[in-house]
């Protein structure tokens, strides 16, 4: 690896040529083909910039031998940020270049297909549904139709939605793309599952009882999770034959942080243990820092977004009200039709106008997909044990 190369090109990437909130005339390459405003430029900026930073990193390793291993990007998000979301689908669209198979991972648990099918069926899980469905998903993004119709995320709300059926377009035409839940199994009080053999390896190579009510949340928990993530990002995408994997992220997996995560236990530390080439993302959070601990310049890239407006409403109220009519104030997104009218808006900027979803979209496609949904379990149904025992719940969100 040519350090001193990377370490000019991340400078580069990061440096003032990428604008600022309201420099729209810094990007005229970019931006002058259709009005676009500051944020948008920002975003579409940083995004490009990440991109072809990746890219070329793919290039370096491969022309230094390394084709076969995959190259593991960490995008750290706020799961509260808009504007986040949109630069997720800005990134994965300056991906599209790579020659090769792109593996999309979320923070999610690598089971959460085969619990909902056990809940919905009452069935005791075998390993051979479990496969058969996490291998489903890796073809499909199907538990993303899960989430879009079944998750009530209290803050992005429309920007999840908008996430998620983004990538599930970029399936449905041919993309090369895989995709993997890459958490570890945890039941519905967000307690670890230690009845799942993935999460009871973790759980020891962590040096943690296995007996114990270890929280997800909790500095032991990120520990565990950042291990079981780590290993299924190496183990999946070597299967997948995945020349770039772009995991998505909370901020805190990516390399710890100052007050209760140790970098040394984080994601990033995990796979350079593992011998993985890795290339943080940290997307800018206001009040957030990422150490840098142990982490060579080379490998970070910082990403830029606006701070909000903010998507902050409850999204089980119903699609319209009075809210609505109002004007977006105090840099805050009050309504689902807020957030879908403001990133509609952003899309159009970025030309991703195709993959907006106005609220009539948006409930047909839960139809849709929580019938897509039903059809697989129904068919996987038909070739399953009897019913006999519910496995515990799982909570979306």
């Amino acid at each position: 690896m040519n350090t001193e190369h990377y370490n000019n090109m991340a400078k580069a990437a990061t440096s003032d040529s990428a604008p600022h909130s309201g420099d729209a005339e810094r990007c005229p390459e970019r931006c002058s083909e259709r009005a676009i405003d500051g944020d948008a430029a920002l975003m579409q900026n940083s995004a490009a910039n990440a991109g072809q930073y990746i890219l070329n990193m793919r290039k370096d390793m491969d022309n230094s031998g390394r084709r076969g291993e995959p190259l593991i990007i960490l995008v750290g998000e706020d799961h509260e940020s808009t504007q986040h979301y949109l630069h997720h689908m800005l990134l994965l669209e300056a991906l599209k270049p790579l020659a090769g198979n792109l593996m999309i991972a979320y923070e999610q648990p690598h089971d959460l297909l085969a619990r909902f099918y056990a809940v919905n069926n009452a069935l005791t899980m075998t390993s051979t549904i479990a496969n058969s469905l996490e291998e489903l998903d890796s073809k499909t993004a199907l538990s993303l139709k899960l989430r879009f119709y079944g998750a009530d995320n209290p803050y992005a709300y429309f920007a999840h939605k908008t996430l998620a059926h983004y990538i599930l377009e970029r399936f449905n035409e041919g993309d090369d793309l895989s995709f993997v839940g890459t958490d570890i199994a945890y039941d519905s009080d967000e307690i670890i599952d230690y009845n799942n053999q993935d999460a009871v390896d973790s759980i020891a190579a962590c040096g943690a009882n296995s007996q114990d009510l270890i929280s997800i949340h909790d500095p032991v928990g990120m520990k565990i999770r950042n291990h079981h993530m780590a290993r299924t990002l190496r183990n999946q995408a070597l299967a997948q034959n995945a020349s770039i994997v772009v995991q998505f992220c909370g901020k805190a997996h990516l390399n710890g942080n100052a007050s209760h995560h140790d970098p040394k236990y984080s994601l990033s530390q995990y796979i350079k243990k593992s011998g993985g080439q890795i290339c943080v993302l940290p997307l800018n959070t206001e009040g957030f820092v990422m150490p840098h601990n142990d982490l060579q310049s080379h490998e970070v890239v910082p990403c830029h977004t606006p701070n909000g407006p903010v998507a902050e409403y409850d999204p089980r109220f119903k699609l319209t009200s009075k809210v609505d009519e109002r004007p977006v104030q105090d840099n805050k997104l009050l309504s689902k039709k807020q957030e879908a009218f403001y990133i509609a808006e952003k899309l159009e900027m970025f030309n991703l106008s195709e993959y907006a979803l106005d609220l009539g979209q948006y409930e047909a496609l839960k139809r849709k997909y929580r019938r897509d949904v039903e059809q697989c379990f129904a068919h996987m149904l038909s070739s399953s044990p009897p019913k006999t025992q519910c496995v515990q719940g799982f909570k979306l969100g």
